[in-house]
């Protein structure tokens, strides 16, 4: 009995070795594989992540030149600048000054605003219900 114990105590050890070394050659094949398709997917999230990064850029690029003065002033808007060069954002701050740029899209031209000036444009009253 005991030596059937021994032989069968052997035989597991053997097995426990055969089943160790198997289990360690698969996972050295499939940590090989997953570092290969590591590989492929690198390229491809940072072209990825490159791309969307570019398209982000280029959308700024683009809504910052057509918010840019030049494009502005295409659309017909018109900058009003004192004699000191300063922008002059208001009515009452244009009628204070002596001379006045107006700058427009094909060019500038000179102003001397008149201190009555012509009355502000009240907006017409808001229409009734339809209903």
């Amino acid at each position: 009995l005991g030596a059937r114990r021994d032989r069968a105590a052997a035989a597991l050890h053997t097995a426990g070795l055969r089943l160790d070394r198997a289990a360690r050659g698969l996972v050295a094949r499939d940590a090989a594989q997953l570092a290969a398709r590591a590989a492929r997917l690198r390229p491809l999230l940072l072209t990825t992540t490159t791309a969307r990064a570019r398209a982000r850029v280029d959308q700024a690029g683009r809504l910052l030149a057509s918010l840019g003065p030049d494009q502005v002033l295409a659309r017909g808007y018109a900058l009003v600048f004192a004699a000191d060069g300063t922008l002059v954002a208001s009515a009452d701050r244009a009628r204070t000054q002596s001379r006045l740029t107006i700058r427009f899209a094909d060019g500038e031209t000179l102003a001397t605003p008149g201190n009555a000036g012509p009355k502000p444009i009240k907006a017409p009253p808001p229409q009734g219900s339809l209903f």
